[in-house]
């Protein structure tokens, strides 16, 4: 499945219009819709700034620099801080599931930074929530069974990593489940 990371980037509001353009030239490059990329992005107001900020946030991505599109992000992200530093504000962090952080720009006052601590249980099950009902697929072959079933097309390694990028599947350990459709408000089914 590969190595995943929480991923936040994002500028004050009255540099809209730019982070717009970025998210555009990204969803082009990716392939996906622009609804998939703004329906990422959103505008807060952190607790210890003035200005509104505009933000992408997505907590399983693939951020890998050798991706066009990733690389698009990082390079944009980097010239807008060395060129416009605090008056643009141009921030990213990512923080991988391995604990790795990469940043760049402050944003420190506009993401707060919270670690957790979990059992690392041998041989936990990793299973895939489906996302609007929270039916559990306990295999990779469940999960493509559907997948395939609904008419997705492509290798299983594709189909599975397109389910979970776009929100429609989530993996998760087994020991979580519970937990997660409690928060989500569903009930645990099996598929």
């Amino acid at each position: 499945m590969g190595y995943r990371s929480k991923v936040i980037f994002g500028v004050k509001e009255q540099h809209k219009q730019k982070f717009d353009t970025l998210i555009n030239r990204v969803a082009s490059i990716d392939g996906q819709n622009y609804k998939w990329w703004k329906d990422r992005v959103k505008i807060v107001s952190p607790k210890f700034e003035e200005d509104n900020w505009i933000v992408f946030e997505d907590d399983y991505l693939k951020w890998y620099s050798s991706f066009e599109e990733i690389k698009l992000i990082n390079d944009t992200i980097e010239k807008w801080w060395d060129e416009e530093g605090d008056d643009m504000g141009a921030f990213r962090i990512c923080l991988g599931e391995d604990g790795y952080k990469d940043e760049c720009g402050e944003w420190y006052n506009v993401v707060e930074e919270v670690h957790d601590i979990n059992i690392n249980l041998k041989n936990e099950q990793l299973v895939y929530v489906k996302e609007k009902s929270g039916c559990i697929f306990e295999t990779e072959k469940e999960l493509i069974d559907w997948l395939r079933g609904r008419g997705v097309e492509g290798t299983d390694e594709y189909i599975i990593n397109e389910a979970v990028q776009i929100g429609e599947v989530r993996q998760i350990k087994i020991s979580e489940a519970e937990v997660y459709n409690r928060v989500k408000g569903y009930f645990l089914t099996k598929k």
